[in-house]
């Protein structure tokens, strides 16, 4: 299984293909999926990197995830599994990029548009049900944020104030 080429030109995608690499040769890998800034094409040089990876086995995915941060990681943290069939496993790479990657057996987790099929097959969608895509209130509605990634989420937006003045 070989991952899609993704355009060059920038951290994230730079480190997305790092990402995709290792994935791939995973032997519990059935597809990445990319959600969020990335899929709607509207980054920008601090977006972070939202991927949905859709996987055959969660328990051993989940007890290998470090190693799909390839040494590249300055701090790595984990939302709790959820019912031992979905995670969220994060980092900030050195180059200061987030990865946000949720683990997931398929239907542990719903999709929304839109998305981006990186990796795997594309049956896979299938499997995978769809929700509508969540407000702002939601979000903020959500499970309680670690206290690095809202330190970076403030960090992106206080130098995204400052680029628009």
């Amino acid at each position: 299984m070989t991952a899609q080429p993704i355009e060059h030109g920038s951290r994230q995608r730079a480190v997305l293909r790092g990402l995709l690499d290792r994935l791939v040769q995973r032997p519990w890998f059935r597809a990445a999926i990319l959600v969020g800034s990335l899929a709607s094409d509207v980054d920008d040089e601090l977006s972070d990197i939202d991927l949905l990876v859709v996987v055959s086995e969660f328990s051993r995915a989940w007890r290998e995830r470090g190693e799909l941060e390839a040494r590249s990681a300055i701090v790595a943290w984990d939302a709790s599994p959820v019912q031992d069939r979905v995670g969220a496993h994060k980092w900030i790479t050195r180059d200061l990029v987030l990865v946000e990657c949720l683990l997931g057996e398929p239907g542990a987790f719903r999709l929304a548009e839109p998305y981006e099929l990186l990796a795997g097959d594309e049956r896979i969608l299938d499997a995978v049900p769809r929700r509508p895509r969540l407000t702002r209130e939601q979000v903020r509605e959500g499970p309680p944020v670690d206290p690095i990634e809202r330190a970076y989420d403030d960090f992106k937006n206080t130098v995204r104030a400052r680029q628009r003045i």
